[in-house]
């Protein structure tokens, strides 16, 4: 289990696996690796939001039995971003741990019905968001859940996707007193 006190105490979190579920096939075949590996769950998402409408959007709800099989066969943490109010139930079922993204960080409503469930979430910053607004999104869901995720902000370069703000995390997690993990992706 995913323990956000752990992370209070300085112990490492290692969540891997696809970036977006394509087959059954495929999740079993990653979360059996990420199992191996030792880390200590495995990212499964099934709905997928993109910069493009003729991008792969995700398997959707017909990914949902999978996930179900996987859980009882390797028993391993699943993680899942949620994309829309209309998947939590669904994936609810299923996840053991919540995962907001960037793109939705500051989509409040989502956040308000995220807060209604019991389960962790990882909270990542907007890509342009200060350590003040991604505090503030945090308290939409309940801070004592969240956990924070720092995955880059956007600069001018274009060489480069994200930029690792290590400050940012740094001051969420020392002076705010919040777990963080990054996002090396």
């Amino acid at each position: 289990m995913i323990a956000r006190e752990d992370l209070l105490k300085n112990k490492p979190l290692i969540i891997a696996g696809p970036c977006s579920v394509t087959s059954r096939e495929q999740i079993f075949s990653i979360a059996e690796e990420v199992q191996k590996s030792g880390a200590h769950a495995v990212r499964a998402q099934l709905w997928k939001p993109r910069s493009r409408p003729d991008s792969f959007q995700g398997v959707g709800e017909s990914g949902i039995p999978w996930l179900k099989e996987l859980k009882e066969k390797l028993n391993i943490p699943i993680v899942m971003e949620i994309v829309a109010a209309a998947h939590l139930p669904l994936i609810a079922e299923v996840a053991d741990v919540l995962w907001v993204g960037a793109r939705n960080m500051q989509n409040f409503e989502l956040l308000k019905e995220i807060a209604k469930y019991n389960k962790p979430v990882i909270l990542k910053r907007g890509l342009i968001s200060t350590v003040k607004e991604w505090l503030g999104a945090a308290k939409y869901i309940g801070e004592e859940k969240v956990i924070l995720c720092e995955r880059g902000i956007r600069t001018g370069a274009d060489s480069m996707r994200f930029t690792l703000d290590l400050n940012s995390a740094l001051v969420a997690k020392h002076d705010h007193k919040m777990p963080v993990i990054i996002d090396p992706s």
